[in-house]
């Protein structure tokens, strides 16, 4: 690392993601210019399209703040703060997916850092001192408690503001 530069995210122990799917509402399949729209989450990036060989649009990545417990299989309380990642993908103007994802490093700072530091570290989300990786991983598979982290919680709502969006219900049967 050079002075001055930004350091990287620290090495990931864990990566967890979850994806939503739903068929848009429509009597016929958005055009590419529809899928912009649709997909058009951040003013400041484009939506990446490809026509050939079907019709494919993704979204900019949006981050979510997020300061709560990590799923933890033995009940042990990990508080971890920073950024859950999420996407939408649109295939042939019809299949809509939602992705949220994050990746949690092996430790993390003792106290919380101020948002800046974890908004250039998009998708990581750390906890506070070493992370019982083991135990927290089987957490993210048992689906973990109310009040826990719960990623499939931000596709669901990335889907659900996506199919409340103009361009997916204007034709609807």
């Amino acid at each position: 690392m050079t002075p001055g530069q930004e350091p990287g995210p620290p090495p990931a122990v864990l990566a967890c993601g979850e994806v939503r799917t739903s068929l848009l509402p429509a009597l016929q399949a958005l055009d590419s210019r529809a899928a912009a729209q649709l997909l058009g989450l951040r003013a400041d990036e484009r939506v990446l399209l490809s026509e050939r060989p079907n019709l494919y649009g993704r979204s900019p990545d949006t981050l979510t703040g997020v300061d709560c417990p990590l799923p933890s299989a033995n009940g042990a309380r990990i508080r971890a703060v920073g950024t859950v990642a999420a996407r939408a993908c649109l295939t042939e103007g019809r299949v809509l997916q939602s992705s949220a994802y994050f990746r949690v490093p092996v430790s993390g700072p003792d106290h919380r850092r101020p948002w800046g530091h974890y908004l250039v570290r998009p998708g990581t989300v750390e906890p506070f001192g070493k992370l019982p990786y083991e135990a927290v991983a089987q957490g993210l598979l048992n689906g973990g408690r109310p009040g826990e982290l719960d990623v499939g919680l931000i596709a669901d709502g990335l889907l659900t503001r996506l199919l409340r969006h103009p361009c997916s219900t204007s034709a609807r049967p």
